[in-house]
């Protein structure tokens, strides 16, 4: 079969046709033929470009023509906006062309960066007849000498359409991450990192501590370590949520002759007393005496303030993912406080009892976290010891069972077994907003001078008074299922 390279002669008029705008056209050698260029929808900041050519008679009734196709130069492609879009897939032969006997796809991608416009796509096409030898290499100069024909298809593009879905760049510069674990001395190990992203950085997190943006791209934070191996989380998070997470162990050798390995202390403040749905009353107090326990905490107490979380007025989904990242973090050796300080509802006809995060809606229970839910959590941190504090109506349901030892146990004994209790204000009924357990335990944790105090002890010293002076029950036990094995949470005096 001879080759034969011709011109597209000219384009006659543009038709609609399955939602395409179709160009007529006929060449020297009198071939009829429609070509056009379908433009998909936006989807994951990226599009296609489908170029069809379809041969047809005088009366444009498609045919079959296996010797005509269609000829797009790589060189002569010219992509509008090169700065903000991408060409995916390479439909180009031999890098040099691509054949359209039929259709052709090409994928492009908007880069994150580009804030919208209109876009004007040209591809100067070639006819070529002949058999599929015509594209041998030894054709290559025939067919170059072609005229090329301009076809114009145009895209305009708002910001709206434009995603974020790309996770930022997350890069550990101190420590030197290595073949080898990082080994340190200290018992503190301050953490450098680079994040970037087009649309910015949210927040950088390391172990849930937020990081300090030193300068450009540039974040720090400090974390304590604990003897041993420590794995340290690093989340950053840019505007548009998107997370990019890297993980490093390293070891400490920091030695303190403590009388008892006390291991890291961890605590989870929540305080809820603002709720979107009017029908449940606001509270006065919860944040108010979550603060307070932060601080006797952190200054009277083993707990850093890097190591304590304080949610205030959280939702649902933020006080379980919050949970579910200590969970990542939260060792055998370290210890875990819970305090909760907000609406609570006991459901008697189901035994289920509750918490109400800030957006629960009074009429349902889709938003509001059962007592179970935060037993199961308990269970699966893996603490050596968690203590939780429940301040709110009907908390005493999260127990199976109730109990104080008419005989404690030594603090070295209490401490080294595994436990799980939960001190709570009030038994399955409502407890005021103006919370006189609060305001007991916080005394009394201001007033002790122990070096040790075990969390049954702290309960015993205030619980006569919390029962003189207010008409609620204050409760301490077991939190059965949760994986007690009869020690105790032990506060440690600085």
């Amino acid at each position: 079969m001879r080759t034969v390279l011709l011109i597209i002669s000219s384009f006659i008029h543009l038709y609609s046709f399955a939602g395409e705008e179709e160009m007529f056209f006929i060449t020297d050698n009198g071939k009829n033929g429609f070509f056009s260029v379908r433009v998909g929808p936006i989807v994951d900041n990226s599009f296609d470009l489908r170029l069809k050519v379809r041969w047809v008679d005088d009366r444009l009734k498609d045919i079959v023509d296996d010797y005509s196709y269609l000829i797009l130069r790589r060189e002569d492609l010219d992509l509008p906006m090169s700065d903000f879009i991408v060409l995916e897939n390479d439909p180009f032969q031999q890098g040099s062309y691509a054949r359209i006997r039929d259709s052709l796809t090409m994928n492009i991608s908007l880069k994150e960066n580009f804030t919208g416009g209109t876009l004007n796509f040209k591809f100067p096409v070639q006819y070529v007849y002949g058999s599929n030898a015509s594209l041998d290499s030894s054709n290559w100069r025939q067919l170059t000498q072609t005229y090329p024909y301009d076809y114009t298809t145009t895209l305009v593009v708002n910001s709206a359409d434009i995603k974020d879905v790309t996770p930022p760049e997350l890069v550990i510069l101190i420590p030197v991450v290595g073949e080898e674990k990082p080994v340190f001395e200290e018992n503190r190990l301050s953490i450098t990192v680079e994040a970037k992203d087009l649309v910015g950085i949210q927040n950088v997190k390391i172990n849930n501590v937020v990081a300090l943006h030193v300068k450009e791209n540039i974040y720090t934070a400090s974390v304590t370590l604990r003897t041993g191996d420590n794995m340290l989380v690093i989340r950053a998070t840019d505007k548009s949520g998107n997370t990019t997470r890297e993980e490093l162990v390293v070891e400490s050798t920091y030695y303190q002759p403590f009388e008892m390995d006390e291991g890291i202390y961890y605590a989870l403040i929540i305080g809820v007393e603002e709720y979107d749905d009017e029908r449940l009353q606001d509270l006065d107090q919860p944040i108010g005496d979550g603060q307070k326990f932060y601080e006797v905490l952190t200054t009277q107490y083993s707990f850093e303030p890097e190591n304590v979380v304080f949610l205030k007025n959280p939702t649902r989904t933020e006080i379980i993912v919050t949970m579910d990242e200590m969970s990542q973090y939260v060792t055998t050796q370290d210890n875990l406080l819970i305090f909760y300080a907000g609406h609570g509802h006991y459901d008697e006809k189901k035994n289920l009892g509750y918490w109400l995060p800030s957006d629960a809606v009074f009429t349902n229970t889709a938003n509001w976290i059962r007592n179970s839910t935060i037993r199961d959590y308990i269970m699966s941190i893996q603490s050596k010891h968690t203590l939780l504090i429940a301040d709110a109506c009907f908390s005493g349901s999260i127990f199976k069972s109730r109990s104080l030892d008419d005989a404690p146990k030594a603090i070295d004994r209490l401490y080294k077994y595994k436990s799980r209790k939960a001190m709570t204000s009030g038994t399955l009924t409502e407890v005021p907003d103006q919370s006189v357990f609060i305001q007991y335990l916080h005394k009394r944790l201001v007033e002790n001078d122990q070096k040790f105090l075990a969390s049954e002890f702290l309960f015993r010293s205030f619980k006569e008074a919390v029962l003189y002076n207010s008409n609620t029950n204050p409760q301490y036990g077991t939190i059965q299922g949760a994986g007690d094995e009869g020690g105790d949470f032990i506060f440690v005096k600085r």
